[in-house]
């Protein structure tokens, strides 16, 4: 009874780290869709950075 316990305390502290860690990302691919909205045209890296690609006309 003892480890249904503490396995439960553990399934809920490991829930709770991998909410703040999806909410940090979030907050990363938030900023990063507001960089690709000011850019004109862009292309979003691998490494989450933006590239502006420059079109010819």
């Amino acid at each position: 009874m003892v480890d249904d316990s503490q396995d439960i305390l553990n399934l809920i502290a490991n829930a709770k780290e991998a909410i703040i860690t999806l909410e940090i990302y979030s907050e990363d691919y938030e900023v990063i869709l507001q960089q690709l909205c000011k850019e004109e045209t862009g292309e979003l890296t691998s490494n989450g950075r933006v590239t502006t690609l420059i079109t010819q006309q």
